[in-house]
């Protein structure tokens, strides 16, 4: 998965795994958010600190599910440097890689984590939203040279929503993705 935080990213994998039985059956789905929360001391408004220790364990999630072939949704912003060792790894591994990026209005986006902080405490700062934006765009651009350009078994998907209009399109490819994020 990629996008923005807020963009609706676990949401969209919890409709796609409950509606796909082999999903549902043999799928993990994996979630750092999630994750980080299991330690005792965790606390929503220090969640940056636990990301690295969250980050080893997802590695190590990612090992075992290699190790046993299993099938798995990497819930995550694609922004960050793993992203694209992570899609080494699991070519390296034999798996096909989906790439799904969900899309979303930057402002609705940042108003519906506006939303879940007064809920779970957990703040995104507006700056992070940059940040991410730049980084899924190299992210892409590297997958698309590296791997797609090259025919190898990745493939990257587009969904375009609005969280407020509730309005969904599919897209099979990007004009450029420069202009991802743009209206």
């Amino acid at each position: 998965m990629a996008g923005v935080p807020g963009a609706g990213k676990t949401e969209y994998i919890s409709s796609f795994i409950e509606e796909n039985e082999i999903f549902k059956r043999n799928a993990l789905r994996i979630d750092l958010d999630e994750i980080i929360t299991i330690f005792e001391e965790y606390q929503p408004e220090e969640d940056s600190r636990f990301r690295s220790i969250g980050n080893r364990i997802v590695e190590n999630i990612l090992d075992r599910a290699f190790k046993g072939g299993y099938n798995f949704i990497l819930d995550g912003t694609f922004a960050g440097a793993k992203a694209i060792d992570n899609v080494r790894r699991a070519i390296r591994h034999g798996y096909l890689v989906y790439i799904v990026v969900l899309i979303e209005d930057v402002e609705q986006a940042k108003e519906y984590t506006r939303i879940r902080k007064e809920k779970t405490k957990r703040e995104i700062k507006d700056e992070a939203f940059t940040k991410t934006i730049l980084g899924i765009k190299k992210n892409l651009k590297i997958i698309q040279s590296e791997f797609v350009d090259k025919g190898l078994p990745v493939a990257v998907k587009f969904i375009k929503k609005h969280w407020q209009n509730s309005t969904v399109s599919y897209k099979i490819t990007w004009s450029s993705i420069d202009d991802l994020y743009k209206e």
